[in-house]
């Protein structure tokens, strides 16, 4: 069905309809693109603006004396809010007259002193501001619920003020929670009437664009159900997980295999690649190198670690690996305190080597605990191609999915087997060396490394202790190579 509005140029279907007239103070939009959901925002923004304005020169009640209506368009994004700025511009009804434009410096529009219009970044101070009428648009780009509530609610829910709300938003991320509690009712959001809408649900469709939507569902299914549909909650399915460089083959680490166990504990010299977690975080990982033998000989997998926890792994792996040498991932703010303010205090305090693996790879750092991410994972190739690194040996699938002909390995003859099953253990980071992959994107200028495992990226804890722990064995030699082309390629030397 479709309602033809007095303004001729607006033209809605009824589930659009359905969001205008509602009759809430607060709405919830989520929307598909091309559904409308900005279209509808602006303009009931504008209808009610100009309701209230209308009421108030009548000699309706004012909440404040004085009072203007202020109306507030805000979004995270300076790309949206332009385009809500032009869109606003081309939908106020032209026959209202003495509109006047000024700067504060942030757009404003004014209209005859007593109706004003603002455009804010959601990101900008807004401390103070107070809207009878706030538009939102796209909150899955907010970046936490606290800066919803500490810095977008006191604009909404201020004395003295109307209290009108409209929020829209395409699906995902935190905003699939805060539409699902609206749905349901549930405490602050139970308070907006919540609306879904879909690309289908705009009346301007045409017959190709239909075409194009019901082909899209049958190649790209998970981007037309999470676009198009605005379906909540929607997780990526394997094949269309996020492609790049595979890093390694089956073949690759099947030939960097050892079947048989030495006695390694014979010459003790041990490096131990660190990969903390701590409560809610993945796990915390720790993988022992024999370097005498370049082998992997020990790995150790711990869930939801306190920092008291952790203090006592490390005790632990000191007093069995008879002193090694450990790399700590030192990169995120909570393993960078942990390291100075919990490591710090352990007697063998010399022995742990704190790394920063940083994004870009766009130059070389200074300091010597400072590594791209990319420049250790390109010396873990080197090792593995160079037979300079060894693991124990496990059935792998190939890519046809058959298993290479390997001799198993006896974990048996492993020091500190029996504290946790090294079989599996080796299991998942063979899963996620063979899983990883290198995806380059550009932003401002640079070059970024994403490793990812399946659909998400940071699915590589075993990994990561593995590049770590790799520190600790000898620089390789190359051959006909130079600096310069070594700190080109990242590859080759640590420093």
């Amino acid at each position: 069905m479709i309602i033809q509005f007095p303004n001729p140029n607006l033209i809605l279907s009824s589930k659009q309809a359905a969001v205008l007239l509602s009759k809430s103070p607060r709405i919830i939009v989520a929307g598909g693109r091309g559904s409308g959901k900005d279209f509808l925002g602006i303009n009931w923004a504008i209808l009610h603006s100009l309701r209230i304005y209308a009421s108030r020169k009548a000699g309706g009640a004012f909440p404040r004396a004085g009072a203007t209506v202020k109306v507030g368009f805000l979004s995270p994004t300076e790309k949206h809010l332009d385009e809500t700025f032009d869109q606003f511009c081309d939908l106020f009804p032209k026959e209202i007259p003495n509109r006047i434009y000024v700067s504060e410096p942030r757009r404003c529009i004014v209209f005859n002193g007593d109706l004003t219009f603002h455009f804010y970044n959601i990101n900008e101070s807004l401390r103070g501001k107070g809207f009878d009428i706030t538009q939102i648009s796209e909150l899955i780009n907010l970046r936490n619920e606290e800066d919803y509530f500490k810095i977008v609610e006191p604009c909404i829910n201020r004395p003295m003020h109307e209290g009108l709300c409209f929020i829209q938003s395409s699906t995902g991320g935190l905003f699939d929670n805060w539409f699902q509690k609206a749905q349901k009712k549930d405490a602050y959001w139970g308070m907006f009437d919540p609306h879904h809408l879909v690309t289908y649900d705009n009346p301007y469709i045409t017959a190709n664009e239909i075409i194009m939507l019901e082909a899209k569902k049958k190649t790209q299914e998970y981007m037309f159900r999470c676009e198009n549909m605005a379906e909540l909650f929607v997780r990526k399915p394997p094949s269309e997980a996020i492609i790049g460089e595979t890093i390694f083959t089956p073949n690759q680490i099947s030939d960097a295999m050892v079947s048989e166990a030495e006695d390694y504990l014979t010459t003790p010299n041990f490096s131990i690649g660190c990969d903390l977690a701590f409560l809610g975080d993945d796990e915390a990982l720790f993988i022992t190198i024999h370097i005498p033998t370049k082998t992997v000989v020990h790995i150790e997998a711990y869930q939801k670690t306190t920092n008291k926890q952790l203090k006592e792994i490390f005790e632990k792996l000191y007093r069995q690996w008879n002193n090694p040498q450990f790399y700590v991932d030192c990169t995120a703010p909570k393993q960078s305190a942990f390291y100075e303010t919990e490591l710090c205090s352990l007697p063998f305090y010399n022995r742990i080597n704190r790394t920063i693996i940083r994004a870009s790879s766009d130059r070389f750092s200074k300091f010597a605990d400072n590594f791209t991410k990319d420049h250790l994972v390109r010396i873990l190739e080197n090792r593995v191609i160079n037979n300079s690194i060894r693991f124990p040996a496990l059935p792998l699938l190939d890519a046809n999915g058959s298993y290479l002909d390997i001799d198993a390995f006896d974990f048996n003859k492993l020091p500190h087997v029996g504290e946790q099953n090294q079989k599996q253990n080796f299991l998942n980071l063979y899963d996620q060396l063979l899983d990883v992959k290198r995806k380059t994107d550009t932003k401002q200028g640079k070059e970024i490394y994403w490793y990812v495992k399946g659909d998400r990226v940071g699915k590589d804890d075993y990994f990561d202790s593995l590049i770590l722990a790799q520190r600790g064995l000898p620089i390789m030699a190359q051959s006909n190579d130079n600096w310069n082309n070594v700190q080109k390629n990242l590859s080759g030397f640590w420093n």
